[in-house]
């Protein structure tokens, strides 16, 4: 993916396409990317406190 964006961003070429895990396809213009954040997902944890 990283290739991509960065190969795209340099080129005259209109759109970036993702596909995203349910099946929908995203076309993003290069120049409006203003932050990626590659990775693993962590798990969020959700706490109740008692008072």
């Amino acid at each position: 993916m990283r290739e991509l964006v960065a190969s795209s961003a340099d080129s005259s070429a209109g759109f970036v396409e993702f596909q995203k895990e349910d099946g929908r396809t995203l076309l993003i213009h290069p120049t409006a990317i203003a932050y990626l954040d590659f990775g693993a997902e962590a798990p969020r944890s959700v706490g109740f406190g008692s008072l």
